[in-house]
């Protein structure tokens, strides 16, 4: 597995994943798919531009933590049946799309998870997280 080499903003302007740090957050977040989570974090970066070089550690620590803590217990675990949640007026037209995006992907049997995170990729995809 080839771990990615993050750009980074400053005057070190790359961060390279090294294997003792991606068995780190192996240990902290079993179970999580982090090839996965790190192509999507290259995504973002590339939407919104890089961190610094010293604040990598962080930026990676925040992203894996926060499914964690802003999804209730079971809050993904709906059959696949449902449709996703209705958008509210504050969500608007992008996180309307992002929502329509998730219930294809469930409806093709992909996992909760698996349906959150194909679907932020191809909203992303579509120029919506700018």
């Amino acid at each position: 597995m080839g771990l990615p080499v993050f750009p980074t903003k400053g005057p070190q302007k790359t961060w390279e994943l090294t294997e003792e740090r991606h068995a780190k957050y192996q240990q902290l977040f079993p179970g999580r798919n982090l090839e996965l989570e790190y192509e999507l974090m290259l995504a973002w970066i590339e939407k919104n531009g890089p961190k610094t070089a010293n604040g990598m550690n962080l930026f990676i620590l925040n992203w894996l933590r926060k499914p964690e803590r802003k999804a209730p217990p079971n809050a993904f675990s709906w059959n696949h049946d449902v449709l996703a949640p209705k958008p509210t007026p504050k969500n608007g037209d992008a996180e309307r799309r992002r929502m329509e995006l998730w219930g294809q992907f469930r409806a093709q049997g992909m996992t909760d998870l698996e349906a959150k995170q194909a679907s932020y990729r191809a909203w992303l995809e579509e120029g919506w997280g700018k």
